[in-house]
């Protein structure tokens, strides 16, 4: 199998926040890498906290797609892990400042 495609527009969106990789590398980097049987499809993904209060409590629940195709032609596609960001440790000031930077008072 050949991995023809990786597609995740929410990636793109939160890469300052999501570090993620295919087999230890650049995802993107990865196309066109031919997979024997028995090998393995490896995503790894590291989320990490942000200096913008807005982005700190933003949500996100990311499923990147990636399509393969087999030495037949055959063409498939399949969403890999979910990478989201539904926890937070609320503090009351980090809730004022959330409300302050969202222009709510």
């Amino acid at each position: 199998m050949t991995v023809t495609a990786i597609e995740s527009p929410l990636m793109e969106k939160f890469k300052d926040r999501i570090q993620w990789k295919v087999n230890g590398s650049d995802p993107y980097t990865t196309v066109g890498m031919k997979l024997q049987e028995g090998n393995f499809l490896d995503l790894t993904t590291k989320i990490s906290s942000s200096d913008n209060i807005i982005s700190e409590y933003s949500l996100f629940d990311i499923q990147p797609k990636v399509a393969f195709t087999d030495n037949s032609g055959t063409y498939y596609n399949e969403r890999h892990c979910s990478v989201s960001n539904n926890y937070h440790n609320y503090s009351f000031m980090d809730l004022y400042r959330y409300i302050k930077a969202r222009e709510a008072f």
